[in-house]
C-alpha cells in the first residue's frame, strides 16, 4: 500500500510541475485532438494521463483499505 501511496503522490507533483510550465499566453490556433489528450505542455495531456494514474492510484488504495478493515472485522 506504501508503493501506491508513492505513486499517488508523485502522480500528483508531476501534475502540478507539468501545469507549471505551461505558458501564460497560448496561441490561438486550436491543437489537434491528440496533442488536447497526450501533449503535457500544448494540451491537457497531464490531465488525460495524471488523471489516470491517480484513479488507478487511489482505487488501489481504497481496495486496500477495504481488505484491511474486513480482515479485522
Amino acid at each position: 500500500m506504501v508503493v501506491w501511496l508513492i505513486l499517488l503522490g508523485g502522480a500528483f507533483t508531476i501534475l502540478i510541475l507539468f501545469r507549471q510550465r505551461r505558458v501564460e499566453s497560448e496561441a490561438l490556433e486550436i491543437p489537434s485532438a491528440m496533442v488536447m489528450l497526450f501533449h503535457p505542455t500544448k494540451g491537457e495531456g497531464d490531465l488525460t494521463l495524471c488523471g489516470a494514474v491517480i484513479l488507478y492510484s487511489f482505487s488501489r488504495v481504497v481496495l486496500e483499505l477495504f481488505e484491511i478493515v474486513r480482515n479485522v472485522f
